[in-house]
């Protein structure tokens, strides 16, 4: 996932909760916005639902809408939410709004480091790093499925230590280990 879709999430909640498709319509009428913009804007919230993400889940390449960002903004802050909770849209569409429209390199795709953005590890992560862990992983019998990876340098030794949260309804703790590297697992 990205980084900025669980605020894409809420904000695209928030509008479409707030009152009838037929009214949000008229509201970007209201407000300029054509027939085929709405069409775009609609298409875009349908494929963020659709894929739980600005990314497809198949590809992990990102869209943005056909719309442009001034039209797009301007369905959303003259929503019936915005009226009723303006600072909460305001601040969401602040968040998430250069993000959802970004084609830099580095945000076309998911992926690791350079090749892309990523939720699953930290920024400062690359495939080596990914590598450690999954081997560590397999061996420890852990599906990385659910796992999110984090890395950090100890300040005194630049030594990488590495975090891996797993998302679990266990709540018995936390469990730690210490490899050694350059070591066979």
């Amino acid at each position: 996932t990205s980084p900025e879709s669980p605020g894409i999430f809420v904000l695209l909640q928030k509008v479409f909760r707030g009152q009838s498709l037929e009214d949000l319509k008229k509201v970007a009428s209201d407000n300029g916005i054509n027939e085929e913009e709405f069409q775009a804007f609609l298409i875009y919230a349908a494929g963020f639902y659709a894929n739980m993400g600005n990314y497809k889940s198949f590809g992990d390449s990102k869209f943005v809408p056909r719309i442009s960002k001034e039209k797009f903004e301007k369905i959303i802050l003259n929503s019936e939410a915005a009226k009723k909770d303006g600072k909460i849209i305001q601040g969401l569409w602040n968040r998430v709004s250069d993000r959802i429209f970004s084609l830099e390199d580095k945000q076309k795709e998911l992926g690791l480091g350079d090749k892309g953005t990523t939720t699953y590890f930290s920024g400062n992560c690359d495939k080596k790093d990914a590598d450690i862990t999954q081997e560590f992983l397999n061996k420890m019998d852990i599906s990385a499925y659910n796992t999110r990876l984090f890395k950090t340098e100890d300040p005194s030794t630049k030594i990488p230590r590495y975090e891996v949260r797993l998302a679990s309804s266990d709540t018995q703790g936390i469990k730690l280990f210490e490899l050694k590297l350059n070591t066979k697992l």
